[in-house]
């Protein structure tokens, strides 16, 4: 399960360096950062885990890191969890757009069929993050996690391979339409459907 950098729209993900995880762990210990994850070290990661640092397209720098957990090859499934650690970052997209990459590799490239997660109820943020990558809500484990004197609910979400095509395939399909309607502007055909140029009007 080897692999070297997979490329996203804002961001590329490459194994990470020894170097690296220094600064991920010192990331970590601000509370900022660290509000809705639990201890944690590198020496947990096993064989059937892959963690990359996230880098930022344009300058190639470490901004964090995303992880591949409990790959299951024989029910074709895994789990993943990541932390924009570098705070510069936070709400430019990068975490959505690491989302989507590392989508990209698990079902096209290791060809699985599911990909889960948990999330902190209280994280609104990266909810709607994932929401907005086609996760859906699976359940909810009550006061599964102790920290900072209480106990806090985590969300179960997950996405099927077939879930995954459908939500990367509205674009697709929509610069087809257009293309089919800019086709048949050219050849001025007057008894174009306006029904579709409406829509193609109305998505721009």
């Amino acid at each position: 399960m080897g692999t070297n950098r997979i490329s996203g729209d804002l961001v590329f993900l490459e194994p990470l360096k020894s170097e690296e995880k220094i600064q991920i762990i010192d990331w970590n210990k601000d509370p900022e950062v660290s509000k809705y994850t639990e201890p944690w070290d590198f020496s947990e990661i096993d064989s059937k885990s892959i963690s990359f640092g996230i880098h930022d397209k344009i300058s190639s720098k470490l901004i964090g890191d995303v992880g591949i957990s409990s790959i299951d090859l024989k029910n074709k499934h895994a789990e993943i969890g990541l932390t924009i650690g570098n705070k510069n970052c936070w709400g430019k997209g990068f975490g959505t757009d690491t989302v989507k990459t590392i989508l990209k590799y698990c079902f096209e490239d290791l060809k699985l069929i599911k990909i889960f997660l948990d999330v902190w109820v209280e994280n609104e943020r990266a909810i709607g993050c994932y929401i907005k990558c086609g996760f859906k809500k699976d359940g909810i484990l009550r006061e599964h996690v102790f920290k900072d004197g209480t106990y806090h609910d985590k969300l179960i979400m997950s996405i099927l391979d077939r879930e995954y095509k459908k939500h990367v395939s509205p674009t697709r399909n929509f610069l087809s339409l257009k293309g089919s309607v800019k086709s048949l502007r050219k050849s001025s055909d007057k008894k174009m459907d306006k029904n579709i140029l409406s829509y193609v009007k109305d998505a721009r």
